[in-house]
């Protein structure tokens, strides 16, 4: 093996690694919050029409050490996903306010009021592009998110590649359980620990540059 290809098989390995310790720490603490819950319910703790900045302060204390933070910092998907507007790759980003914990994750915290958000929304291809109507105008629908709060980690901090799908996985809180988002645009948490790999069809790719399908 050439010293690139070792030192990219090191690096997979390192993430493949992190993702699992994190996959482990987040869900332990939310099995804990349930057992500490009286009623078994996540909602009850992490209540999405509560304060952000409370929640996070609340969930602290199920990661010794960690310190809440309130910056944010640009996220990739596994592959680009067409800004319709200006035909450039978007982004996601952490959320704020997140917490730093003492081995460099950062998890962050979106709450969603009454659990539900209906909104209008942009219909994509699988590769990322824009679906277009007959005219060659962007397809709008309507998209329906049924969470009550959505989480995003990062499994080492604000380090490169900063990917969802690579270093970084989301889940979201419902209401009565949780469950680890996967998508073709953001990858599965629960394939890398199954597979014991990242995906294979992750794209190294830059933020605001031209989206080229």
């Amino acid at each position: 093996m050439t010293i690139p290809t070792l030192i990219a098989n090191y690096k997979e390995k390192e993430l493949i690694t992190r993702n699992k310790q994190a996959y482990s720490l987040v869900t332990q603490a939310l099995n804990r919050i349930k057992a500490d819950s009286s009623s078994m319910v996540l909602t009850d703790t992490i209540n999405p029409n509560g304060d952000s900045a409370k929640v996070i302060a609340d969930l602290s204390k199920y990661f010794k050490g960690s310190k809440v933070n309130n910056s944010r910092y640009n996220l990739k998907y596994v592959k680009p996903v067409e800004n319709v507007t200006t035909n450039t790759n978007s982004s996601s980003q952490m959320e704020v306010p997140n917490l730093r914990l003492t081995n460099g994750m950062i998890i962050g915290i979106n709450l969603r009021p009454d659990c539900r958000r209906e909104y209008t929304c942009t219909k994509y291809n699988e590769d990322g592009s824009a679906k277009l109507d007959e005219n060659g105008n962007p397809i709008q629908g309507t998209c329906v998110e049924k969470y009550c709060a959505k989480f995003m980690v990062d499994v080492n901090g604000e380090n490169l590649p900063n990917q969802i799908g690579r270093d970084a996985f989301a889940f979201y809180i419902t209401q009565d359980n949780y469950e680890f988002l996967c998508s073709i645009f953001a990858g599965c948490i629960e394939d890398i620990i199954k597979y014991n790999k990242l995906p294979d069809d992750v794209v190294d790719y830059e933020i605001g540059g031209e989206f080229v399908n």
